[in-house]
C-alpha cells in the first residue's frame, strides 16, 4: 500500500510540473507576441556622406631632399617676412644686404642666389635687376606653406623654368576656406624696434559655390635709426663720438586679389599683385662727414597679373595652363651721380603641359 501511494504522488508531480512547463511557454509566447505588436521603431534609411580633404605634399612621400614649412609651423616663428622663415631650413643661406628694408636672397648649398628659383603659387618669379629674387617682398600674412626642394622635385607637373634649377623655393598662399559664413578673415598689427609698423589686413568671400574671392594687403614702414659710438683711433685715450645711423627708412606697401574657382574636374585661379618700396642706402661710415655721406635712394614697384587652370580628363590625363604678365620698375638715385632716370621691364609669360598617368592606361 505504501509504494502504491508514493508511485500515485511520483506521476501527480510529474503531472503539475509538465502542466506548468506548458503554462510558462503560453505566457512566454503571449508576451512574445504582444511584443512584436507593441514594437513601433522605423527603418531610416541615410544618405551617403562623403569627406574630402586637400592634399598637401609630405616629406615622408618625396623622392628628392625637400623641406616644408606649413601654415601652423610658420605662425610659431617669430617671423614677418618669408626671408625670416626660410632662415629655418637646413642647407640654406639667405644674404642680407642691409636692414630691415635690405635685398634678401637665397642661396642653397652655395650655389649661388641666381640657382635658386622662386615659386609663387606654382608660377617662377622673375626681376628686372640681376636676376636674383628679392624674397622680403613676400609676407607670411597671407602664405600658406613653403616648401624647399633640393634639385629635381618629383612632382613632374610644373612648368619647365623650374626644373632648370638646382633648387627651388616654392611659396603657397592661402586658400579661400568657409565653415558656416560666406565670408571671412583677419587683421593684424605688429610693431617692433627702430620704429617698426607692420599693419596688415585678410579678406575671403564666398561668391558662389564654385567661385570665392581673395584680398589681403599690409603696409610696413621702419625709421631704421639707432645710435653707434664711432672711434677716430685704435688708442684708448682717441676721441669719439655718439653718432645716428641714417638713411635707414623703408616704407612698403602690398596688395593682392585673387579670383578662384572648382568643381570636380577643373580648378583655376586669376591673380593680381602688386609692391612698392622706398628705401634709404645707408652706406659706409666715413670719418668726420657722418651727415651727408649717406643720400642714396631706391625705389621700386613690382606688379603681376597671373592666372593658373588645370583640368582632369577621366583620370588619366590633366591638362596644366599658367600665364603670366610681369612689370618691374627700378629707381635708383645717387646725387654724386648725374643721373635720375629709372629702368622699367615687361614681361609675357605663357606655358602650358600635360601629365598622363601611365599606371592607370594599362589597368
Amino acid at each position: 500500500m505504501k509504494h502504491y501511494s508514493l508511485f500515485v504522488s511520483i506521476v501527480l508531480t510529474l503531472m503539475l510540473k509538465s502542466i506548468s512547463g506548458i503554462c510558462y511557454a503560453q505566457n512566454m509566447s503571449n508576451m512574445s507576441d504582444k511584443s512584436e505588436m507593441s514594437d513601433t521603431t522605423k527603418i531610416h534609411n541615410l544618405d551617403e556622406v562623403v569627406v574630402t580633404t586637400n592634399t598637401k605634399t609630405k616629406q615622408s612621400r618625396a623622392t628628392a631632399p625637400l623641406q616644408i614649412l606649413t601654415g601652423e609651423a610658420l605662425e610659431g616663428l617669430n617671423a614677418i617676412q618669408v626671408a625670416d622663415a626660410v632662415k629655418h631650413f637646413s642647407g640654406v643661406m639667405v644674404k642680407d644686404y642691409g636692414g630691415i628694408g635690405g635685398l634678401k636672397t637665397v642661396s642653397v648649398r652655395s650655389l649661388g642666389a641666381s640657382h635658386t628659383a622662386v615659386s609663387y603659387d606654382g608660377i617662377a618669379v622673375s626681376d628686372a635687376q640681376n636676376g636674383q629674387i628679392d624674397i622680403s617682398r613676400f609676407s607670411l600674412d597671407n602664405v600658406d606653406m613653403v616648401s624647399l626642394s633640393n634639385g629635381q622635385s618629383d612632382q613632374i607637373f610644373q612648368p619647365a623654368r623650374q626644373y632648370a634649377s638646382a633648387a627651388v623655393l616654392n611659396i603657397t598662399t592661402m586658400a579661400p576656406r568657409f565653415d558656416k559664413r560666406c565670408v571671412n578673415g583677419k587683421v593684424m598689427m605688429k610693431g617692433g624696434s627702430f620704429g617698426l609698423i607692420n599693419p596688415s589686413l585678410y579678406i575671403a568671400s564666398k561668391l558662389t559655390n564654385k567661385l570665392s574671392l581673395t584680398a589681403s594687403g599690409e603696409w610696413m614702414s621702419a625709421h631704421g635709426r639707432y645710435p653707434y659710438v664711432m672711434h677716430y683711433g685704435e688708442q684708448s685715450n682717441d676721441s669719439t663720438s655718439i653718432e645716428m645711423r641714417e638713411n635707414t627708412d623703408v616704407k612698403n606697401l602690398r596688395t593682392e586679389a585673387a579670383l578662384y574657382g572648382a568643381d570636380s574636374v577643373q580648378n583655376g585661379y586669376i591673380k593680381g599683385y602688386y609692391y612698392q618700396s622706398e628705401r634709404g642706402l645707408p652706406g659706409a661710415t666715413i670719418f668726420y662727414n657722418t651727415q651727408n655721406f649717406s643720400s642714396q635712394r631706391i625705389w621700386d614697384r613690382s606688379a603681376f597679373l597671373q592666372g593658373h587652370y588645370e583640368r582632369n580628363f577621366n583620370n588619366i590625363v590633366s591638362l596644366q595652363l599658367n600665364a603670366k604678365y610681369n612689370y618691374t620698375f627700378t629707381h635708383y638715385l645717387d646725387p654724386m651721380y648725374l643721373g635720375s632716370e629709372g629702368k622699367d621691364e615687361s614681361k609675357i609669360y605663357i606655358t602650358g603641359n600635360t601629365a598622363i598617368d601611365a599606371l592607370k592606361t594599362t589597368v
